[in-house]
Order: structure tokens, then sequence, then C-alpha cells
């Protein structure tokens, strides 16, 4: 750990959150081994520390790496899924892109591991589970099409587990298990199954990890599903026994 890493998990520790300053100025910076170093620094100083998540959970951040995410990854999934077939070969990203976009997600999954605090900001503010859906659901269009693999197998990994991190993590409180549910469940006309549990399924081949992942996150929706209907059907019972 370098002195000034130091002096910023110290500040944490007494909520001093300045620190955070040149971080950003930094995460805007368009040279990639900046950024990227800048990221490390983050993930490393966020991950085991909720005091120092405290103070790094907050609009500029999460904003700057959703925005991250977006340019750097997802409009690359959307060209690759909306290529002519013939450009395949022609469509080469670095993978230094790739472990970018990998590290901010372990910093978006660190953040799940956090207190309910956290975890509301998460889901409820910066809709995180929709981006991860997002994702998941880009990946599984590219799978479908390909039949082999997906663009890069460490992203989508990262991704499902940490969207099982938000899974779990809820479980003390149902209405974020159902806020992400919603986008879990959403249909289209062109699909028997919801889209985002059919891009799940057609992922769940990809290796044993991601099969663990995924059955963690239909496993505790089901169960929230299930404690629903008995809530609902008790509240029934209870009104007709009234009447």
């Amino acid at each position: 750990m370098d002195q000034e890493e130091t002096i910023m998990r110290l500040s944490a520790e007494i909520g001093y959150d300045k620190s955070i300053e040149p971080m950003m100025k930094n995460l805007h910076c368009k040279e990639i081994q900046i950024l990227a170093d800048t990221i490390a620094k983050i993930k490393n100083l966020i991950i085991g520390n909720n005091k120092y998540k405290t103070i790094y959970l907050r609009d500029e951040l999460i904003n700057r790496l959703v925005e991250l995410i977006n340019d750097l990854y997802i409009n690359y999934l959307l060209v690759l899924v909306n290529r002519d077939q013939n450009q395949q070969n022609e469509i080469l990203i670095d993978e230094k892109f790739f472990d970018l976009i990998n590290q901010i997600l372990v910093i978006l999954g660190s953040f799940s591991l956090g207190n309910i605090d956290h975890l509301q900001k998460l889901i409820l503010k910066y809709k995180i589970h929709q981006i991860l859906f997002n994702i998941i659901e880009l990946n599984a269009i590219y799978l479908r099409q390909i039949k082999d693999n997906v663009p890069n197998l460490k992203i989508i990994e990262t991704s499902v587990r940490t969207l099982s991190n938000l899974y779990s993590s809820a479980q003390i409180k149902s209405e974020l298990i159902y806020q992400m549910d919603s986008v879990l469940y959403q249909v289209d006309n062109e699909s028997d199954l919801p889209v985002n549990l059919k891009s799940l399924v057609d992922l769940y081949q990809l290796n044993n990890p991601i099969k663990h992942y995924i059955l963690n996150i239909v496993t505790i929706s089901a169960f929230n599903l299930i404690l629903e209907d008995i809530i609902k059907l008790k509240a029934d019972i209870v009104t007709i026994l009234r009447m």
C-alpha cells in the first residue's frame, strides 16, 4: 500500500471525504493507464471496509463508473450484436478495456456486500441491477448468435456474481428483491420466457461458477415469490373470515 493509499484509508476511518476529489479527477482522465490505476486503487480501498464504502458510495463516483461501463462496454456489445455477420473478426477491443470493466464490476460487487444503506442506494437509487441485467442480456444475445462463447467470459462471470451478491444481501429486505425481480421477469411479445430470465438460462451453459450464481439468483427470487403468495393467501383468508 503506497503513502497516498494509506492516507486515504486513514481519512476514511475518521469520516473525512475530500480524498475522493483527486480520484474523481483521475476517473475523467482519457489516459487508460491512469484510469486503470485509479479504479484499481478504489477497489483495493473499499474491499472489506464499510466506512470507506460509505464515503465512496456517492453520485459522482457511481455515475462515472456507470458511464464508463456504458461507453466502453455496453456500446461495444450493442455494435457487436447488431453487426453484419461478415464483420465478426473486424470488431476488436483492447484487453485492457475488458480488465477495466471487470474491475469496475468488482467495485460494484464489493458495494453490494456492504450494509443495508449501501444496498438500498445500489438498487433503489442507482439501479445497478438494471445495468447488470443489460450486460447479461446482450451477452446472451451474442451467445445465441455465435453459439459458442461470450466476448469476455470474465466480465459476464463478474456481472452474474455481482447480481447474485445483490440478491443474497437483499434477503434482509424483500422490497429490494421485488425491485430486482421486476426487471428479471420483464416480458416482451417475442419470447415465451421473460427476457432477462431467458438470458440467465442461456448463460447457464458457460461454466460452473456462473451456474452456481444463476442458481442462487433464481432460488432466492423463487423463494421470495413463494413468500409473497403465502402472505397474499393469508391476507385473503383473514379478509374472508372477517366477512
